[in-house]
């Protein structure tokens, strides 16, 4: 790369929803939905600067980190990569601060988009993009366990069970058929690093009882029972009302949940009733609002 070119790369990643938290026993599972956050990376010679640009306006932080981390991992692997600026742009429909893993979608996107940009995406594994993930998101503090289990949703699509803690994957699996989501966005806003973790950490016991349960037993009637279940201990632990997931089985979901930290809740439900349970769950879920979206398998 010489001092006047420039390189461009983009990356996407989607966004997921908990089947369980981790934060309670370090072990956690996720599934990916169809809402992405995009990256645009532009490459130049300069002061080693990393600006970065995003209508929601958060903290740049963690995508600096990922910039940082990208670029250190591709000067291990032979590539020059002293004296860069980079200009990162950054789009999403991912509702940020709801437990939609925005974090880990946005940290994935742009990790992608500057291997694109060096045309290396071939040279690093999976692993490898989900480590530098993980380490950027314990270091900016927007996860508390390196959220692997959401990462590993974003970045491979289909259901991740992960020991966020020994940064493993334990078990991949497709989303059953036939199925779609529909996530309640709240007005509210909650941020992970805000949470009070010794309060959740209560959990820890029934939370691995059903971790264990579902990597040992793994079928779909065990996951919707796990996501229910997990749903109704984090809504009490971190003190939200659980009406929604309560409504949303009242009115034929298969099963409902929360999603990471909240204040997001959400609910499966089969395709062929989509039109309906959206139109009826409008009447219920005051203070949120119904998305209905595909799951990425």
């Amino acid at each position: 790369m010489n001092s006047n070119h420039i390189l461009k790369g983009n990356g996407f990643a989607y966004a997921s929803l908990t089947i369980v938290n981790a934060i309670a026993s370090g072990k956690g599972a996720a599934f990916a939905i169809d809402l992405k956050a995009k990256a645009r990376v532009t490459l130049s010679r300069g002061e080693s600067k990393i600006e970065v640009f995003s209508r929601e306006n958060e903290d740049p932080c963690l995508t600096k980190i990922c910039v940082e981390r990208c670029l250190s991992a591709l000067a291990d692997k032979g590539y020059n990569t002293e004296n860069l600026n980079a200009k990162v742009e950054i789009t999403s429909d991912i509702p940020v601060a709801q437990g939609l893993s925005s974090s880990s979608a946005v940290a994935n996107a742009v990790i992608l988009a500057v291997l694109d940009a060096f045309q290396a995406r071939n040279e690093f594994s999976a692993e490898e993009i989900l480590k530098l993930n993980v380490d950027a998101s314990i270091k900016s503090r927007v996860s508390i366990t390196g959220a692997l289990d959401d990462a590993s949703a974003s970045l491979l699509g289909g259901i991740c069970l992960c020991d966020n803690l020994s940064k493993k994957i334990l078990l991949r699996k497709k989303f059953p058929k036939k199925y779609k989501a529909v996530v309640f966005v709240s007005k509210e806003r909650c941020y992970t690093k805000d949470v009070n973790v010794q309060k959740i950490k209560i959990l820890k016991n029934p939370i691995s009882f059903i971790f264990e349960n579902l990597l040992r037993n793994f079928s779909k009637e065990v996951l919707f029972d796990t996501m229910l279940i997990n749903g109704l201990l984090y809504s009490t632990a971190l003190g939200y009302d659980p009406r929604p997931i309560y409504d949303s089985i009242l009115n034929h979901a298969i099963t409902a949940g929360l999603s990471g930290t909240g204040p997001a809740f959400y609910a499966i439900i089969p395709e062929e009733i989509s039109a309906e349970f959206l139109a009826e769950m409008k009447k219920f879920v005051n203070g949120y609002t119904p998305i209905l979206v595909d799951i990425i398998r």
